[in-house]
């Protein structure tokens, strides 16, 4: 019987042993200087598939200890032959590889063409009762502080909001709810459960009721669309495939604190940037307002300074040239009677304060 040359790694030690290992029947004899260290059943014998340039040998029942077999002819042994040709690790020519990588990029492609439109078939399927539960979770995690307004204030922000809202069909049934929030960011933003709230930066920082106005425009449109829930259904769609695929498309929005947070974080693509300024425009021109007040706020936020200091208004919706060249052939209304007076106005803004 021959011996073979092979280092033993025991699993205790971090060092390895030379040593020479022999098949005595049906097991492998492990030793070193003519001293029996070892002895591995051969039936429980199968090779590493990790190592495909050297010989290394496993056991069943010793997690720990391997043997890396210093001569490849250890492998044409009879008892081994038949057993490691079927546990042969695959060996792939560099031509395999590349054709299963391109087939792998075709397929991550696939997917994200997918995306669009299956999100937009989940959102129009998710309930509102669903969206009401984000909404309760999104105000656990992040609760607002709500300004109350007074009653001239409120008579101010209804007469401002009367201009673009409900105005167009189906918009009653929308049932959106408007609060101001105590926050100095400069931004306004959708929620899930019909909700628009406007922080008291951007209601400080705007310079006439039109330019709020344009803002709720943009803003109903993301509702009435439902770009919000989109933009949730796309963020968790690749992670939520197997709910999907067994028809439960509610499950995409799992209401706990880490899906909420994302509502913070999310941005609208361009494509629905571009719808919800085109339904904003809309609004405006039915109800005869300027557009000269978002554009104005527009090209002020954007020239606040560094992309670092650019508030956050603009940085989850960007102005752009093209942006404001839509809006600008309506900057002259067909009814230049203020939406507020000015005491109204200035009433308006000092709600947080």
């Amino acid at each position: 019987m021959r011996s073979y040359r092979a280092k033993y790694f025991d699993g205790e030690t971090p060092s390895s042993v030379e040593v020479l290992v022999k098949i005595n029947e049906a097991v492998l004899e492990i030793s070193k200087d003519g001293r029996l260290l070892d002895t591995w059943p051969l039936k429980l014998l199968h090779r590493d598939p990790v190592h495909i340039s050297v010989i290394v040998i496993l056991c069943q029942g010793e997690p720990d200890a391997r043997l890396e077999i210093l001569e490849k002819d250890f492998l044409e042994e009879p008892q081994l032959k038949v057993k490691f040709k079927k546990e042969q690790p695959l060996q792939f020519k560099k031509s395999q590889v590349a054709l299963w990588l391109s087939a792998l990029v075709v397929a991550v492609g696939v997917v994200f063409l997918a995306v669009k439109p299956v999100t937009k078939m989940i959102a129009r399927n998710i309930s509102h009762a669903r969206e009401k539960q984000m909404l309760g979770a999104i105000t656990q995690l992040r609760p607002p502080t709500m300004c109350q307004l007074s009653v001239s204030q409120g008579i101010a922000f209804e007469k401002m909001l009367s201009k673009v809202y409900p105005l167009q069909e189906g918009d009653k049934d929308l049932g959106i709810e408007f609060h101001i929030i105590k926050n100095a960011q400069v931004n306004a933003f959708a929620l899930p459960g019909a909700q628009i709230w406007i922080l008291s930066g951007l209601l400080e920082k705007a310079q006439s009721p039109e330019e709020i106005v344009g803002v709720l425009a943009h803003e109903i449109e993301h509702v009435k669309q439902r770009h919000i829930l989109e933009s949730i259904v796309r963020s968790t769609l690749l992670t939520s495939l197997m709910a999907i695929s067994v028809g439960d498309a509610s499950a995409v929005l799992v209401v706990d604190p880490q899906t909420a947070s994302q509502i913070f974080t999310l941005s609208f693509d361009r494509e629905m940037e571009a719808s919800a300024d085109k339904g904003a425009l809309s609004r405006l021109r039915q109800s005869k307002v300027s557009t000269q007040g978002i554009i104005d706020l527009f090209k002020r936020l954007d020239e606040t300074g560094p992309a670092s200091k650019i508030p956050e208004f603009i940085s989850t919706h960007p102005a752009g040239k093209a942006r404001i060249e839509m809006f600008e052939p309506y900057s002259i209304a067909a009814d230049n009677k203020p939406i507020l007076t000015s005491e109204e106005w200035k009433d308006l803004k000092r709600a947080c304060h």
